[in-house]
């Protein structure tokens, strides 16, 4: 993922991490360090996260496009370097959004803060 991140981020690509460990910081500061990871971890110490995301494993990963839409949710650990993976952030980082279109789904999108408030991703209908 850190690999994903580094090659895309200039491109408009975020990765938030969602810790749901009970020691929050005390162990994912750590751990952030030792993995040289540098996108952002969020914490949910209190493990609101599962509940509110139907989390059925770890690490479970939601991508999410331009318009705050879930695009696949991905259970387990993943390649995040292989082509196809690649290929599909390249065709997501390319979409573009119509004005309007971003102003209608702007209160949808999920932001940092709402994924600390546990607030929940809008998936296509």
């Amino acid at each position: 993922m850190q690999r994903l991140y580094e090659r895309l981020h200039s491109r408009g690509l975020e990765v938030l991490a969602i810790s749901i460990d009970a020691l929050g910081a005390q162990v994912v500061a750590p751990f952030m360090q030792q993995y040289q990871l540098t996108f952002p971890a969020l914490l949910d110490p209190q493990d609101r996260i599962p509940h509110l995301y139907h989390i059925k494993g770890v690490p479970e990963s939601f991508i999410v496009d331009k318009r705050g839409l879930l695009v696949d949710k991905v259970i387990g650990p993943c390649d995040w370097s292989h082509p196809q993976i690649l290929a599909l952030f390249e065709r997501l980082l390319a979409a573009s959004v119509p004005d309007a279109e971003a102003r209608d789904h702007a209160s949808t999108a999920p932001t940092s803060t709402d994924a600390q408030l546990g607030a929940p991703y809008h998936e296509k209908a």
